[in-house]
């Protein structure tokens, strides 16, 4: 049988890439207590480390603009998107949160007068996607950022259920691969960052077939 502990915390952040790292540094630096769990080894599993650019309107320079970057964020997920999530996540791309993580010793790509360099990306109108200087720079340094905090890490505990009560997530139940030990995780947030937010109930279809994701 298997044995399984539980862990509670405030905030409990779902994925170790660029955002989740982000996202757990973010939370623990606004006073919550956080864990962090991943399905493999954070900064080092899914599309992290080959996580190389961001995409962003950066203001909207013409001829871009927030309302046309909301478009395209809406055709590339086929209007299955939670409009007001998409419209929160341009706004702040557009006003530049971005360049937020150059506090952590990100570098971004810059033209020869100052302004960062944008290039043109599938699905996107206008030139948005910005570059850091090398591969897996921003996962790097975030995740050095993660262990300068006490941020509880859970390498290699995929998340597997979440917890509701009365329509509200408070955790998840997560399984360490390496042990399998089952872990009860309460929170009273829990941050989605583990991919998959195109695949609306966990289903997505992709040239004509249905396939099942737990994230």
């Amino acid at each position: 049988m298997n044995s399984f502990r539980v862990l509670e915390s405030d905030v409990l952040v779902i994925g170790g890439g660029v955002t989740g790292t982000r996202a757990a540094v973010s939370a623990f630096d606004a006073g919550a207590s956080v864990i962090l769990a991943d399905k493999g080894i954070v900064g080092k599993s899914g599309g992290g480390p080959v996580a190389d650019s961001v995409t962003a309107a950066l203001g909207g320079r013409p001829p871009d603009s927030l309302e046309i970057f909301f478009q395209d964020m809406i055709k590339s997920g086929q209007g299955l998107n939670n409009q007001r999530l998409v419209r929160a996540f341009v706004k702040d791309l557009y006003e530049g949160r971005l360049l937020e993580l150059e506090k952590y010793g990100i570098v971004f790509a810059r033209e020869s007068d100052g302004t960062l360099s944008v290039r043109q990306m599938g699905g996107h109108s206008n030139k948005r996607d910005v570059a850091s200087f090398h591969a897996a720079s921003m996962v790097n340094v975030l995740v050095s950022e993660v262990m300068r905090r006490d941020i509880k890490v859970m390498s290699e505990t995929g998340i597997i259920r979440l917890l509701t009560d009365q329509g509200r997530v408070v955790g998840a139940v997560g399984f360490n691969r390496k042990t399998g030990e089952l872990v009860v995780f309460r929170a009273k947030s829990t941050v989605m960052t583990a991919g998959g937010g195109d695949r609306p109930g966990g289903q997505e279809r992709r040239r004509g077939t249905r396939r099942r994701s737990w994230r």
